[in-house]
């Protein structure tokens, strides 16, 4: 087959990266040829490398710098002839390339034309995250806060009537909306054309567990969703006997300084480390025995999936979305009831002070791993674009 994957950028070292360069290194070795067109990369080096087989082509549309300035005659006008650009550029190339699928790898503001573009192909659109990180629904949201003031106050109720109709219908035009889990379904029950097909990871299973030292580990980007400040209160109120433990929190962004000075102020600095992103992850599994995760929403959390291929308990938020069906609570982790710090805590204290425990719940982990074979989930990939291309 050939395959168009549309993408917003892939400098980032984030799930959704991950997820589509691993796929598309798989599908290459499986005999399909791929490009990939960004919409930012902006000259930017890509996080992980891709195979040299593979065509990258950047448009170079930006639509952040849309809404620089405060005349919103002008912005309008930018936004009316940046999409109009957008659209240019896409159709040519998509004429130039003749793919038999494209992919699109997650919802982008300003570009819900593509699925109304008249092309060939068919078009599948992946959604990597819960709905609620763009919409409410059934009064929780958990994406960034949105916060109008002066006049624009009055045009809330308009605001978020058009952003959930924008959400909801944007699936309408592709031939497949793919989900990560059975769950995320559940919210988009009014889009018949749907399926979950499972991520995979490329790290190698491990056959048995290390569990050599007395490490906990998370890796985040440093932003708010992903709730590290909760994971700090947690690790401070741990009892005395476990402060030979180290907290390591891998990862980048905006707010991984306020974090730091969060840690400075408790006097904590010493048991918990912030280290950068890294593309040798394996080894930052390897070196610990138990992976949290504290997050407000996800998806199917990459990061669940490699920590059990390590052989890792979890000890994780049940952030309702993904999470329960990587995690077994009471077989390879816990699954911990949103905020509620204090069950997080002796979990995971149980887990450090009963060695049995850990080793039980490390081997049991690497079993529940297999149910994210990369084959079986690639066959699966695979089974989808021969029924989208023969109209099956």
């Amino acid at each position: 087959m050939n395959i168009l994957y549309l993408v917003s950028h892939l400098y980032l070292s984030g799930g959704i990266e991950s997820v589509t360069t691993n796929k598309i290194k798989e599908l290459i070795k499986r005999g399909h040829s791929i490009t990939i067109i960004t919409q930012r990369q902006e000259g930017r080096p890509i996080f992980f490398p891709l195979p040299a087989s593979v065509r990258v082509i950047d448009l170079g549309i930006d639509y952040r710098k849309v809404y620089w300035g405060r005349n919103y005659i002008q912005k309008a006008y930018r936004l009316y002839k940046l999409k109009k650009k957008h659209k240019k550029l896409l159709i040519n190339h998509i004429a130039e390339i003749k793919p038999d699928i494209i992919i699109q790898n997650r919802i982008m503001p300003h570009d819900s034309f593509i699925s109304k573009l008249k092309v060939k192909a068919k078009r599948i659109l992946e959604f990597h995250t819960s709905l609620t990180t763009y919409i409410p629904i059934n009064g929780k949201y958990y994406g960034d806060p949105v916060v109008h003031t002066g006049v624009k106050k009055l045009l809330t109720p308009i605001f978020w009537f058009n952003r959930i109709r924008y959400y909801k219908n944007y699936p309408k035009g592709y031939d497949k909306l793919i989900l990560l889990s059975q769950k995320a379904c559940k919210q988009w029950e009014h889009i018949k054309q749907k399926e979950y097909i499972y991520n995979f990871t490329n790290i190698e299973k491990e056959t048995a567990p290390y569990l050599e030292n007395k490490e906990v580990l998370i890796i985040a980007r440093h932003h708010h969703e992903k709730n590290l400040s909760e994971l700090v209160d947690i690790w401070a109120s741990l009892d005395i006997i476990f402060y030979d433990w180290t907290l390591t929190i891998v990862g980048e962004g905006t707010e991984k300084e306020k974090l730091q000075n969060k840690i400075n102020k408790l006097n904590l600095e010493n048991r918990i480390i912030l280290k950068a992103e890294t593309l040798n992850i394996k080894e930052c599994y390897k070196s610990a025995s138990i992976f949290v995760l504290t997050s407000l929403h996800e998806g199917l959390p990459m990061v669940l999936i490699e920590a059990q291929a390590m052989g890792l308990p979890i000890v994780a938020y049940n952030c309702e979305i993904g999470v329960p069906e990587i995690v077994t609570d009471g077989h390879d982790g816990f699954l911990i009831p949103m905020h509620n710090k204090e069950l997080f805590k002796e979990r995971l204290q149980e887990l450090m002070s009963k060695r049995n425990l850990l080793e039980q719940m490390a081997y049991n982990a690497l079993l529940s791993s297999e149910r994210f074979d990369k084959e079986k989930i690639l066959d699966q990939w695979e089974d989808l674009f021969e029924r989208l291309v023969n109209n099956k």
